[in-house]
């Protein structure tokens, strides 16, 4: 029920074998839902896992009738696109988490310069982009400086400020992942990681970084 936010009955399973991120280690699958119910997905494989390694993909638009039309953008190993709201830029994470020798970055392509840039250096790794409702800021995760949590971060794209949005912590939230957010703006929903095993998702206030945990109950979700 999206007006309360609350889930009644149980799971329905509907597709099989969807292929986790490229890491091999994550809670996330690669799936999306369009505005109009349509499902897509990558099936799993053995590619799926971490021992596959770094790959080298292409990114191409693809059309209802499955007619591809390529990106002229270099081929790397693109875990993750996320189009602007306003539809002239895609956030795209290169690497992955666990990826080895090369950590997760985001760049950002400009659809009408073609131009691919790096978001920031500071800090040097970071995933889970999701655009705000104006497209002029981007929020993403970060390593923070232990090492041993991962934090939430927003950078406005114009000025390229960079601010901590919410902290992760050891014995809290500790690898809080950007999803979505309200077309308001007002709240971010992450996949709250407690810790590989204990994972659901909760929405963090904007811009106070207020956290409400279990938005969709208690226990591992997928």
């Amino acid at each position: 029920d999206v007006a309360s936010l609350s889930v009644h009955g149980g799971p329905v399973p509907l597709v099989d074998s969807l292929r986790r991120a490229s890491n091999g280690f994550s809670d996330t699958a690669n799936y999306a839902v369009s505005d109009s119910g349509t499902l897509v997905y990558l099936p799993g494989g053995p590619s799926s896992s971490a021992a596959a390694g770094r790959i080298r993909t292409t990114l191409s638009w693809v059309d209802g009738d499955g007619r591809d039309e390529p990106l002229p953008i270099r081929a790397d190993d693109y875990t993750l696109a996320r189009i602007s709201p306003d539809g002239t830029k895609a956030a795209l994470v290169v690497g992955a988490r666990l990826a080895r020798p090369l950590p997760p970055t985001i760049w950002i392509y400009d659809f009408q310069t073609q131009n691919l840039s790096l978001l920031t250096t500071k800090p040097a790794v970071q995933d889970g982009p999701v655009w705000s409702p104006d497209s002029r800021r981007l929020y993403f995760r970060a390593p923070n400086e232990a090492g041993d949590a991962q934090d939430i971060h927003v950078i406005d794209l114009e000025s390229g400020d960079v601010s901590l949005v919410m902290k992760g912590s050891a014995d809290g939230s500790q690898f809080p992942l950007p999803w979505s957010i309200l077309p308001s703006g007002d709240a971010l929903a992450i996949i709250d990681a407690r810790t590989v095993d204990d994972i659901d998702f909760s929405t963090v206030a904007l811009p106070d970084g207020k956290l409400t945990r279990g938005l969709y109950g208690e226990g591992a979700q997928g």
